[in-house]
C-alpha cells in the first residue's frame, strides 16, 4: 500500500426489520427443500452410503422437526402481532455480508425470530403500562408466545449439521 493511504476499516452496519417481516419459516423451508434436494441428487450414486448422504438425512429430518416445532407458534404470534397492530414495530441487527453457509442462514433466521420475539415481549410489556386499551389476555397470550418462541429459536441455533459446514 503506498505511504500516507490507509485502509478504512469496515464498521459493522445495522439493519432494520420489521417485526412482521422476520416471523415466519420460510427460510427453514427453504433449507430444507435444499438439503432434501441434495440427498435426492445422491441416491443410485456411489455417494448413497456416504457419511454425507446420512448427515444430509439427518439435516433434513432435523429442519423438518424444526419447521413443526415453530410453526404453531409463530403462527399464533403472527396472529397476535396482527390483531395488537404490533406487526410494523421494529429492531435492528447487524447485516451480514456475503456469502453464508447453510448453517449461517438457519441461525441468522433463528436469531431474528429470537430478537423479533424479544422486541415484541419489551414492547408488550412497556405499552400495557400506557395503554389501558390493550387486552390483557392477548398481551399475556403474546409474552408466553414470545418466551417459547425465543427458547425454542435458541435451543435449535447450531444443533443442525450441514455437510461442509461441519
Amino acid at each position: 500500500m503506498p505511504r500516507g493511504v490507509y485502509r478504512r476499516k469496515r464498521v459493522p452496519q445495522l439493519q432494520t426489520f420489521s417485526v412482521e417481516d422476520v416471523l415466519h419459516i420460510d427460510e427453514l423451508r427453504h433449507l430444507h427443500e435444499e438439503v432434501v434436494s441434495w440427498r435426492d441428487s445422491l441416491e443410485g450414486t456411489s455417494l448413497q452410503n456416504s457419511n454425507r448422504y446420512q448427515l444430509l438425512g439427518e439435516a433434513a429430518s432435523a429442519l423438518s422437526g424444526a419447521i413443526d416445532e415453530l410453526e404453531g407458534p409463530i403462527d399464533e404470534l403472527r396472529h397476535l402481532v396482527g390483531e395488537l397492530n404490533f406487526g410494523d414495530m421494529k429492531f435492528e441487527m447487524l447485516k451480514v455480508k456475503g456469502h453464508q453457509s447453510r448453517a449461517e442462514r438457519l441461525d441468522g433466521a433463528l436469531s431474528l425470530m429470537a430478537e423479533a420475539a424479544r422486541t415484541l415481549k419489551d414492547n408488550a410489556e412497556t405499552l400495557s403500562k400506557f395503554d389501558e386499551h390493550l387486552d390483557e389476555e392477548q398481551l399475556e397470550r403474546l409474552i408466553e408466545l414470545c418466551d417459547e418462541l425465543e427458547e425454542k429459536a435458541e435451543s435449535i441455533q447450531g444443533y443442525i449439521e450441514f455437510p461442509g459446514d461441519v
